[in-house]
């Protein structure tokens, strides 16, 4: 056998470089000129639409518009408030409609759950900027039907991100978060980490890269009461990303969910979830009960 001319392997190496370039190059665009078709996959319709009120929409850019709908608590149960609900990057409004809203209902706790633009039934194409808008509107809105001392904002995933902006701009009487992660380029790096022929790209600069490095430290005020359920078996978004992670808010309480993974961690700690939502509006109700006495 012949020995390949060493031009042969030059113009192997050559070609390999130039694909790893090419490779790198098209995940530094994509981060910086296309971050919002990354971040919001499309979804069709729920199935389960029966079973809501479309409280509202608010319109977007181009067409685009959230949505939000109504899941009411149980007829026979008082009124303990409500939860303003932001999901992941997928949607799937038809998964919480089957395990997560049910049990509000049963605590008393109306649902307003979002819609972003593209999935659920909801028209346009999302965009990070635009959803963020949106969702401050969205929270304000329940707030002004509900009462601030009666609303908590949730999300989980990326929706976590959202919905902590939008609370710390309205200032509900609470914000839960799950399977959150500090910082958008954190919560990126762990996706990249999941797929073997992308996880060389987690080594990129990425919150150098993207528009804008959303942030949990940049999002939440210190006097916002709030709390973070992680699972400690969670690869996506790791508990060790909020020991290493510069953005991430050391003053934030962060109950960790003993061998939740990053699908199952709101299975596991739904019921002491709710226990926590209706902690913070007892709580926000005694302190201004406290205020008026005063």
């Amino acid at each position: 056998m012949r020995t390949p001319a060493p031009k042969t392997f030059a113009a192997v190496t050559v070609a390999l470089g130039g694909c790893a370039v090419a490779y790198v190059a098209a995940a530094v665009l994509l981060l910086r000129f296309d971050l919002d078709g990354l971040l919001f996959a499309p979804g069709p319709p729920p199935t389960v639409a029966g079973a809501f009120t479309q409280a509202f929409s608010l319109p977007g850019r181009d067409g685009a518009a959230m949505i939000v709908r109504r899941f009411d608590r149980a007829a026979a149960q008082p009124r303990q408030g409500c939860v303003v609900y932001f999901p992941g990057h997928q949607g799937g409004l038809d998964r919480y409609a089957n395990e997560l809203f049910p049990d509000f209902r049963k605590a008393g706790l109306d649902v307003y759950a979002i819609a972003y633009p593209g999935q659920d039934g909801a028209p346009g194409r999302a965009r990070i900027d635009d959803v963020q808008a949106l969702a401050t509107t969205a929270v304000a809105t329940v707030i002004g039907t509900c009462g601030r001392v009666h609303t908590v904002v949730a999300g989980r995933s990326l929706g976590a991100m959202i919905a902590a902006y939008a609370a710390g701009a309205t200032s509900p009487a609470g914000l839960v978060m799950e399977s959150a992660s500090p910082s958008l380029s954190a919560g990126i790096r762990g996706a990249l980490r999941e797929r073997w022929f992308l996880r060389p790209l987690a080594s990129l600069p990425i919150e150098r890269i993207v528009p804008h490095d959303f942030s949990l430290a940049e999002a939440l005020p210190a006097g916002l009461h709030a709390a973070l359920f992680q699972g400690s078996a969670d690869t996506r978004t790791p508990l060790a990303d909020f020991a290493s992670d510069p953005g991430e808010p050391r003053r934030l309480p962060l109950i960790v969910v003993a061998d939740g993974t990053h699908t199952d961690t709101l299975q596991r700690a739904r019921q002491s979830m709710i226990a926590t939502m209706l902690g913070m509006i007892h709580g926000s109700e005694e302190a201004l009960a406290a205020t008026a006495e005063d």
